[in-house]
C-alpha cells in the first residue's frame, strides 16, 4: 500500500478540483505518453489528463477532457501532442494538453491507431490510408494500406508495421509505407506487435505464443513463453515494447509482467505485486512506463548492471473500506487488503501502518493512538500506540461481522448477520452477544453516547437502544437495504441505502420522512458536519450535498466514476474525506462553494 494518496478539493461548476497532494488518481489509466526523460502524460477513463516531471512518481492534474472522450494520447514534446477519441476522431494540443483541437482527416474517416516517433506522428485510418506529419504537425497522405489496420508500430528509420484488423496478419514496410510485405504468423492469432529501434519485430498471440523476425517478417523464429512459465493466466500475451538492451516486455492477465530475450529464448516473470490489468505503455529513458487499472503505474527500467528494476509508483485497487477522524487533522484510512494508512497533518503526509490481518477491515479510533479494527476474518484487534502493536480481543468464526463502533476506549459494539450485536464495556477484554428480534443482516452501527445507539440493515431495518445495547426496539422497516446512518444527540437522524433513498427522523425514530436525492443508485455513505450540512455519496462517483438538513440535495461535478465507499468529516473546519472502491482518497470542504 502506498503511503501517499491524491487529495483533491471539490469545487468547479459546483466546486473546483484542486490537487493538494498527488500520488493516486481518479480512475483506470487508459494511456500514457513520455516524450522526454522523466516527463510523462497520463490519461484516465474519467477524461483527466495528468502530467509528471519525475517519471511518474508524482502527478499533477493538467486538464479535464471528459467531453471529448479520449482513449489514447501520444506526445512528441512537452507542448505538442495528439489524442485519439472513442469514435476514431483525431485531436491535437499545442499547449501541453490544456486544450485539444479536433483535426479532420482528408479522407473523412476515423483513426484506427496512431504512433509518434522522433516528433513525427504516424496514423492509420479506417479507410486504409497511412498518414504522417512533418515536424510542425501538419498531416499529409503517405500511402494506401494493403489491409485495414488494428495496430501500428514505427521506429526512427522510416520502418512501419501494422497488424491487420481481420485475420491477424502483419504488414511490414521499410520505406515509410510505399512498399509492403505480408506475413501471417501464428496462423492469424496475433494480438499485438512491437518494433524495436533496430528493426526487430515481436508478434504476440494467445496460448503463450510469440514470433520474432529480424528481416521484416519474411522469416520468424517461434517462441513459446507459456512452457517456460507454467502460468495459465499468461495465455493471451501482449508485447508491450523493448528495453534498451534488446529484451522485450510482455503483459498478461491480472497484472503479470514477463521479460523475454529473443537471443537466448529465455523468459522470466517479473516480481511485482499488482492485480491491475495494463492498458498502455510508453518508452521512458532506458525502460518503459506501464499503466493500467486503479491508477496503476509501473516503471520498468534497466540498472547500471543491466538488471531489470520494476517500480510500482501508484495504484492498488484494493479499495477503501472505512475512514475515521478521531481528532483534528488525524486521518485513519482502512483498505480492503488489510492495510491502514495514517496522516497526522490533515493529509499532507501519510504513513503505512501494518495490521495482523490482511483482509478487509472496518475501524473505530477513539483517539489518535487508541483504536480498534474488525478484520474480514471476524477478528477484533486493538491498539494503544497507533498500530505499532496489536492485541487480539475477540474471534467469532461462525458470525459474519460487518461493522464496529466504539464511543470511548471501553464501550464498543459490533453488528453482523442474523441480527447479531456484540458489545463490550471493558475495552474488549470481555464481550456479550445479543440477538435483536430479527434475522436480518445489520450493516451499520453507531452511538451518540454510551447508552443511545442505532443499527441499520436489510429491508430498511432501523433498531434503537437506550440502554447501551442490551435491548433494542424496531423503528423502521421497508424495502431495500440501508448501508449508512447518522444521528444527533437531539434526536435528528438520517439513514441511506438502495435506490437513492434517504430517510429523515426529527424525533429519534418515532416518525420518518423521505429525503430523496436525485439518483436511483445506491447511497453507500452519509456524513453530516452539523444538523444542516451533509453529504451523500455512492455508486459511479455520485456525490450530493445538502445545506438544509437534507430537504434538498445538489449534485456535485463528478471527477471519478468509481463508487464511494467511506466518508468522514471534521465538524470544526467542515473538511471531509471520501474514499472509493479503487483506493482513491478525496479531501476538502464540499460545502463552501455550494449555494
Amino acid at each position: 500500500m502506498w503511503a501517499l494518496f491524491s487529495i483533491l478539493l471539490f469545487q468547479g461548476i459546483l466546486s473546483q478540483l484542486v490537487p493538494l497532494n498527488t500520488s493516486l488518481f481518479a480512475d483506470d489509466f487508459v494511456s500514457v505518453s513520455c516524450p522526454k526523460s522523466e516527463a510523462c502524460f497520463f490519461l484516465d477513463t474519467a477524461g483527466n489528463l495528468f502530467f509528471s516531471n519525475d517519471a511518474g512518481k508524482s502527478l499533477k492534474r493538467r486538464a479535464s477532457l471528459d467531453e471529448i472522450k479520449l482513449r489514447k494520447i501520444r506526445f512528441s514534446g512537452l507542448l505538442d501532442g495528439w489524442g485519439l477519441d472513442q469514435d476514431g476522431g483525431l485531436w491535437r494540443t499545442q499547449n501541453g494538453g490544456k486544450i485539444f483541437t479536433a483535426i479532420a482527416l482528408p479522407d473523412h474517416s476515423g483513426v484506427a491507431d496512431l504512433a509518434v516517433d522522433q516528433k513525427i506522428l504516424w496514423l492509420v485510418s479506417h479507410n486504409r490510408f497511412l498518414y504522417r506529419s512533418n515536424r510542425q504537425g501538419e498531416l499529409f497522405l503517405r500511402s494506401r494500406l494493403p489491409a485495414q489496420a488494428a495496430a501500428l508500430s514505427v521506429n526512427n528509420d522510416n520502418t512501419v508495421v501494422i497488424l491487420g484488423a481481420n485475420q491477424g496478419d502483419v504488414y511490414y514496410s521499410k520505406d515509410g509505407g510505399q512498399n509492403w510485405h505480408r506475413s501471417l504468423p501464428m496462423q492469424g492469432s496475433a494480438t499485438a506487435i512491437a518494433l524495436s529501434p533496430t528493426g526487430s519485430l515481436i508478434v504476440s498471440g494467445c496460448q503463450g505464443k510469440l514470433a520474432h523476425s529480424n528481416d521484416g517478417g519474411h522469416n520468424y523464429i517461434e517462441l513459446e513463453a507459456r512452457e517456460r512459465t507454467a502460468s495459465t493466466d499468461l495465455d493471451c500475451l501482449r508485447v508491450a515494447g523493448f528495453l534498451e538492451d534488446g529484451r522485450f516486455v510482455l503483459l498478461g492477465n491480472a497484472g503479470k509482467i514477463m521479460i523475454g530475450d529473443r537471443t537466448s529464448e529465455k523468459f522470466e516473470v517479473a516480481g511485482i505485486k499488482t492485480a491491475a490489468n495494463f492498458s498502455d505503455v510508453s518508452v521512458l529513458g532506458k525502460g518503459l512506463m506501464l499503466v493500467g487499472d486503479h491508477g496503476t503505474r509501473v516503471h520498468a527500467r534497466l540498472t547500471q548492471s543491466s538488471r531489470l528494476s520494476l517500480t510500482k509508483l501508484g495504484g492498488n485497487g484494493s479499495g477503501i473500506t472505512d475512514i475515521d477522524i478521531p481528532s483534528r487533522n488525524v486521518y485513519w484510512v482502512a483498505h480492503h487488503n488489510g492495510d491502514l494508512t495514517l496522516s497526522l497533518d490533515g493529509g499532507l503526509k501519510w504513513a503505512t501502518v501494518e495490521t495482523p490481518d490482511k483482509k478487509s477491515i472496518r475501524i473505530s479510533f477513539v483517539e489518535r493512538r487508541r483504536g480498534f479494527i474488525l478484520s474480514g476474518h471476524h477478528i477484533i484487534y486493538g491498539t494503544q500506540n497507533s498500530g505499532k502493536t496489536w492485541q487480539k480481543l475477540g474471534y467469532w468464526p461462525d458470525i459474519h461481522l460487518i461493522d464496529i463502533f466504539f464511543i470511548n476506549r471501553l464501550r464498543g459494539w459490533i453488528v453482523g448477520n442474523n441480527g447479531c450485536v456484540i458489545r463490550t464495556t471493558d475495552g474488549g477484554k470481555t464481550w456479550t452477544i445479543n440477538r435483536l428480534p430479527t434475522t436480518l443482516t445489520l450493516n451499520k452501527v453507531l452511538f451518540v453516547d454510551s447508552q443511545r445507539g442505532w443499527a441499520v440493515g436489510e429491508k430498511q431495518a432501523v433498531y434503537k437502544t437506550t440502554d447501551g445495547g442490551r435491548n433494542w426496539s424496531a423503528k423502521l422497516t421497508g424495502r431495500g437495504n440501508l448501508y449508512s446512518a447518522q444521528f444527533e444527540k437531539t434526536g435528528k437522524g438520517w439513514v441511506a441505502g438502495e435506490h437513492g433513498v434517504i430517510l429523515y427522523t426529527p424525533d429519534a425514530g418515532e416518525s420518518w420522512t423521505p429525503r430523496q436525492v436525485p439518483t436511483s443508485k445506491t447511497v453507500k455513505v452519509l456524513a453530516f458536519i452539523d444538523q444542516q450540512r451533509g453529504l451523500a455519496a455512492g455508486q459511479d462517483g455520485e456525490l450530493f450535498i445538502t445545506k438544509d438538513g437534507g430537504q434538498n440535495w445538489k449534485r456535485l461535478f463528478q471527477y471519478t466514476r468509481t463508487s464511494f465507499t467511506a466518508a468522514a468529516c471534521q465538524r470544526k473546519n467542515a473538511r471531509c474525506l471520501l474514499g472509493s472502491d479503487r483506493d482513491q482518497l478525496f479531501e476538502g470542504n464540499p460545502f463552501k462553494y455550494v449555494r
